[in-house]
């Protein structure tokens, strides 16, 4: 196919003609480094990275989505009863720091209790 050659291909040619030997090798240990790099696959312990990758981006979207949610009910609630203000800063504050522990981006995580199950008996 006419101008499907990748620039890699197309470097190799160039060095083929003009080049000589030196740069025919140069080019082949590029694609076989660009090889290496395209199909992670290869490489040890990939097949959980993909998984955990999947994993970050599904939490960090959902912390997007509760994020202007969050925002949308604290500035609504401003109205609301005052004797329950209370209570609804309580639970924007939670439901902020629950969109927190979902964001890949959060470098300190809330606490929670779910990380001190292991103390409790019978978890």
């Amino acid at each position: 196919m006419p101008g499907s050659e990748t620039r890699l291909q197309m470097g190799r040619k160039v060095a083929c003609r003009h080049g000589g030997q030196g740069e025919r090798k140069r080019y082949q240990a590029t694609e076989t480094t660009i090889g290496k790099v395209a199909a992670p696959e290869r490489h040890p312990g990939t097949r959980e990275m993909p998984e955990q990758l999947n994993k970050w981006v599904d939490e960090w979207e959902r912390a997007e989505r509760l994020q202007p949610f969050i925002a949308a009910y604290a500035e609504k609630s401003r109205s609301w009863s005052a004797e329950k203000q209370p209570q609804y800063k309580a639970w924007i504050e939670w439901a902020t720091q629950q969109a927190d522990r979902l964001d890949a981006f959060v470098s300190e995580k809330p606490t929670s209790v779910l990380d001190r199950k292991h103390e409790v008996r019978g978890w």
